[in-house]
């Protein structure tokens, strides 16, 4: 190549690389404005006004999570400004590993963590309720993983059409308002009350992370349907690791 040729070809690269950089960085602004969003709503005070006020009059009525029917919301009343505030903990401490200031972020956070314990302060039973609720949660999808793998051996077609809307509309959501209930309750300092409750939610997830797997490949197989977690990874936690198992173009599980 002459000298020419050679300036030539790495004036393209350069240019692809800035290309390419470009992409990225509009991925990553339209992420960042997504996240944001998403906090705001979170935050919003007169969401989680109403969020609250709803808490309150379950609990005002003596609703009971145990009675309630399979799948939430219907059970997660006593949860929801709790998820709220985890929601938005979670996505802010992302946004802080990113590099971006979260100092209103942060001021917003402690505003509703504040008005949260004071709740639970103000209503000795609440506690008890957010308690029952967490375990209502845990223990439907535990009786729903077990169906899932109960029927692991039939095949792939009749594994998918009888299991995917259970892994899609009951197991992974709930598996998600458990993690956001949890955070905000760790922001709040109550963790100490639910100690047995987290070792069962390990102890789920140990089956979970074997379990999900084994389907993919299933799913994959009857339909060829390339992920099983979810497809919007900008919205989910990367700490959501139910949400990020995609296959290869082999077919094999991945954790993306």
């Amino acid at each position: 190549m002459t000298k020419e040729e050679v300036e030539g070809h790495l004036r393209r690269v350069f240019q692809r690389g800035k290309e390419v950089q470009s992409l990225v960085d509009q991925a990553k602004e339209a992420r960042l404005r997504l996240l944001e969003k998403i906090i705001s709503q979170n935050l919003d005070g007169q969401l989680v006004a109403e969020s609250v006020a709803r808490m309150e009059n379950a609990l005002r009525i003596g609703f009971d999570p145990s009675d309630t029917k399979w799948p939430p919301p219907v059970v997660t009343v006593y949860l929801e400004p709790h998820q709220m505030l985890g929601h938005a903990s979670i996505l802010v401490d992302e946004l802080f590993l990113d590099g971006q200031k979260t100092t209103k972020w942060d001021q917003e956070l402690s505003t509703v963590n504040q008005l949260l314990i004071g709740r639970c302060q103000k209503h000795e039973p609440l506690l008890s309720r957010i308690s029952g609720s967490l375990d209502e949660l845990l223990k439907q999808v535990e009786r729903t993983l077990s169906r899932i793998q109960e029927k692991m051996g039939l095949d792939a077609k009749d594994f998918e059409e009888q299991t995917w809307w259970d892994y899609a509309d009951y197991v992974l959501p709930a598996r998600d308002e458990i993690e956001y209930g949890w955070e905000g309750l760790c922001m709040e300092g109550f963790q100490g009350r639910f100690v047995k409750f987290r070792d069962r939610l390990i102890s789920f997830d140990e089956r979970l992370r074997k379990a999900l797997p084994e389907a993919a490949k299933k799913y994959h197989k009857a339909s060829g349907r390339y992920y099983l977690t979810g497809g919007d990874l900008e919205t989910s936690p990367m700490s959501f690791w139910w949400r990020r198992l995609g296959l290869t173009r082999k077919g094999e599980p991945v954790w993306r």
